[in-house]
């Protein structure tokens, strides 16, 4: 959670309070996903194994990519292939 910290979107700071969807952290911490419903909001550093890993594992199935990185936003969208994702960046 701590890499959302200086976020400001209602989603992410409700959900939070809330204790709603799923934080994924890689090892060092350095990158976190945060999953919740069809919203998955990234933040931290590019980590492209651990987004392989994520994919693998969870998939993005209808999932709606939320980062105010343009570096992470663009990479997840260039990754994934799907005609229905999206990547949204602030």
């Amino acid at each position: 959670m701590e890499l959302f910290k200086t976020w400001k979107k209602n989603m992410v700071l409700y959900g939070f309070k809330s204790q709603i969807g799923t934080v994924y952290r890689n090892n060092d911490r350095t990158t976190s996903f945060y999953d919740v419903g069809n919203f998955l909001y990234l933040a931290g550093e590019l980590n492209s194994r651990f987004w392989e890993d994520f994919v693998r594992k969870y998939g993005l199935d209808y999932k709606i990519i939320i980062s105010e990185k343009n570096q992470l936003a663009r990479f997840s969208a260039s990754e994934s292939g799907a005609n229905f994702f999206y990547s949204l960046f602030f």
